[in-house]
């Protein structure tokens, strides 16, 4: 696509796509990439960090599984930047997968997360409530329809998250397998306190 500069939109959507390499697109001013209902199982690092304008990237009802190291980076600060992954398949997200990004919107609704990592998503968050929106606009982190366990340690880091500002209307579709929704997050649903498991 580097060929064609002024290329705002690429859609290749419902094609047969099965792998976005490493570093696989690369353009100045592309703002829309729609990958969505392909059966890609794999995307490599830094795929999307060359789309500097990028604000939304669709890769909704794929196979994916798993998000690898740098999968989701972005090279550039992109204010406003939705990243859908619905509807697909991803049960883990390594550490790294959105090292540096910092979405407005980002839908991980519909796929098969049992727990939510510190190590991912405590700094995503921070960087998504950072990220500055048009018109003042809250982050979005979606979450829906995904079997979390709300059960262990794993849990902790979320308690304390619950009464501060920004942070529930964040999750505003987070619930757990149960139906506890994100403000019924405590110590003694998730069988763990500051001193360990209970």
């Amino acid at each position: 696509i580097s060929s064609f500069p002024k290329l705002l939109t690429l859609n290749l959507g419902k094609n047969k796509l099965r792998t976005i390499p490493a570093q696989a697109f690369s353009n100045p001013t592309l703002e829309a990439l729609v990958l969505s209902e392909n059966p890609i199982v794999s995307v490599g690092a830094n795929a999307f960090a060359g789309l500097r304008s990028l604000k939304e990237l669709f890769l909704s009802g794929t196979r994916l599984t798993i998000l690898g190291d740098y999968s989701m980076r972005m090279l550039s600060d992109q204010p406003g930047l939705t990243i859908n992954l619905a509807d697909s398949l991803i049960s883990s997200i390594s550490r790294t997968a959105f090292s540096g990004t910092a979405p407005l919107r980002l839908d991980l609704s519909g796929n098969n997360l049992t727990t939510l990592s510190e190590d991912v998503f405590g700094p995503l968050l921070v960087r998504m409530l950072r990220s500055p929106g048009q018109f003042g606009e809250a982050p979005m982190l979606g979450l829906g329809d995904n079997p979390l366990s709300c059960y262990g340690c794993s849990f902790r880091w979320l308690v304390p998250l619950r009464t501060m500002r920004g942070f529930s209307s964040m999750l505003f579709d987070f619930a757990c397998r149960d139906g506890t929704p994100f403000f019924g997050l405590t110590y003694s649903k998730i069988r763990c306190d500051q001193n360990g498991p209970f």
